[in-house]
């Protein structure tokens, strides 16, 4: 017997620095182990403290919802939690803490706490009560189920949904609904792993990571309990589980997974009209058919004409991909700029693109083919680039690259290094959407362009009385006349907005007023729709 119970503590002091019991009351009954180097007191000081003692204010909320969602056979941890410093010193602390409830230790509960070096290794949590916001929680849950794949743990997500949530904290008044939200919070935290893979969608709905072994019954239990005692019972919580397969999960499956969990986040619908589930089933069945389109090159063109704002002549056209019989590929672009596979697109583009120019019919034709920055980051994608361009020497000159993305350019030295290859190539760079960003003027400081274009925010009020637009354009084009850099209105529509522009020196535009994109380049029918703006 007293071998079994060495063999036992053995075993706890494996996997605990400090081990003690709690009674009914949240007082430590019993406790064994480091508890000096844990609790900056002995093992005779702590017995008969409260729990509280032992752990940081901001952390409290989630152990007491942790340790109330014990039922008797519960065996719950770990999480992580703040511990409040020794004795006399400032350092900031944490602890892993597991906890388990025996039926027949009633109604005491075993703690086990070890001490860790850092806080969480995931993100920061950035939204209220120690929750992530959508966009932490997508980068914790990508960096979670890395680690799951590898060592082989399965874990779920559940998407909570606290139906009149806001409105029912809100009728139990100012103090009272915030210590609610408070609780609600710390219960969610408690249910993830480490207690801090849970976030706040929105107002009602809430995500979080937990281990896959226990049923997710059980959570809507404690949900509902908690629920109950601060005072919200008419909020009903409804959950909509996702399980992880931890060996089916390569790199590409995880890009889908947060493709997935973006558009879920941003539906205003809730888990009834739109389940997790369903958003990764549709991620799936959009990225093959991208893949597939890509592969055979089933894809088309479409053409919208850049003109001469002095001459009216069009300047060159720039090319826009349709897939299949959509409208606009925005969606898709979208997708595969997340899943990494845009840059198989542009160089399909960038070929047709090619091949249009090298048409006996086209000698005269400058075609621009947008090609995204995150494609430009690649290696690999620059060198192709590079290849193609050498097999089309008569398209010198004519061919335009527009950088779409530019915040993806990260690197700006070794981007201005491939974009003056590329040049020397015989491709002219245009960099689009400038003054959309922050970072514009470094990348035109960095980057070596030919032109830029503007951004169609700045050119839509540009005639509106009072706008301040046409400063900022005027000064944006005369910087682009001093670096000998073309400048690009995007979005003209009006005469109006033609003679505003050739006003302020900018020197080409396109928009509606000139043509919409066609499926091939029209010069007689461009010549006629720039009439009107003489």
């Amino acid at each position: 017997m007293v071998e079994d119970t060495a063999r036992y503590l053995g075993f706890a002091f494996a996997s605990a620095d400090l081990l003690f019991e709690l009674d009914g009351d949240g007082v430590v009954a019993f406790a064994v182990g480091a508890a000096r180097q844990v609790a900056g007191v002995d093992l005779a000081a702590l017995t008969g403290s409260a729990w509280r003692d032992l752990v940081a204010d901001e952390d409290q909320g989630i152990v007491e919802a942790f340790l109330s969602g014990l039922q008797p056979g519960d065996r719950r941890g770990p999480i992580r939690i703040g511990l409040k410093p020794k004795p006399g010193r400032q350092l900031k602390r944490y602890g892993a803490l597991c906890a388990c409830r025996l039926p027949q230790l009633e109604p005491m509960i075993s703690c086990a706490l070890t001490l860790r070096v850092l806080g969480s290794v995931g993100a920061e949590a950035k939204g209220e009560h120690g929750l992530h916001n959508s966009e932490s929680f997508a980068a914790i849950a990508e960096s979670a189920l890395r680690a799951a794949a590898q060592t082989g743990v399965e874990l779920n997500m559940e998407l909570v949904q606290l139906a009149g949530l806001r409105s029912a904290a809100g009728a139990l008044g100012q103090g009272k609904g915030a210590m609610a939200m408070e609780r609600v919070a710390a219960a969610l935290r408690a249910e993830s792993i480490d207690g801090s893979s849970a976030a706040e969608l929105d107002d009602e709905r809430f995500a979080l990571l937990r281990a896959s072994a226990e049923p997710a019954g059980r959570l809507t239990e404690r949900l509902e309990r908690l629920i109950s005692d601060i005072g919200l019972s008419s909020v009903k919580p409804s959950l909509d589980s996702l399980e992880f397969d931890p060996n089916g999960l390569p790199t590409e499956g995880l890009r889908t997974l947060r493709v997935a969990l973006d558009r879920f986040m941003k539906s205003n619908d809730g888990p009834k009209s739109a389940s997790l589930t369903g958003e990764v089933e549709k991620a799936v069945a959009q990225i093959d058919r991208f893949k597939a389109a890509v592969a055979t090159k089933d894809f088309s063109l479409v053409y919208q004409p850049v003109v001469d704002l002095k001459t009216h002549k069009v300047d060159h056209y720039e090319t826009f991909v349709r897939l299949g019989k959509e409208a606009s590929p925005a969606e898709d672009i979208h997708m595969a700029e997340e899943m990494d596979l845009i840059q198989d697109l542009d160089l399909a583009v960038v070929q047709a693109v090619v091949q249009q120019l090298l048409k006996p019919s086209h000698t005269q034709l400058r075609l621009a083919a947008n090609i995204s920055a995150r494609s430009l980051s690649r290696p690999a994608f620059a060198e192709r680039l590079l290849t193609t361009l050498r097999y089309a020497q008569p398209a010198r000159g004519r061919l335009i690259f527009e950088i779409t993305e530019s915040a993806a350019l990260g690197d700006l030295h070794r981007a201005d290094a491939l974009v003056r290859g590329l040049r020397r190539s015989g491709a002219a760079i245009c960099l689009d959407g400038f003054g959309s960003g922050s970072s514009s003027f470094d990348y035109l400081r960095a980057v070596s362009v030919d032109s830029v274009k503007i951004d169609g925010r700045y050119i839509r009020e540009l005639t509106e009385p009072g706008s301040r637009n046409g400063v900022l354009v005027r000064h944006l084009s005369g910087l682009c006349r001093e670096l000998k850099i073309t400048s690009i209105a995007q979005m003209v529509e009006t005469p109006q907005t033609v003679a505003a522009l050739r006003q302020v020196g900018v020197d080409c535009g396109q928009g509606y007023l000139f043509g919409r994109p066609e499926s091939s380049p029209m010069p007689v029918l461009l010549q006629d729709a720039t009439a009107a703006v003489h």
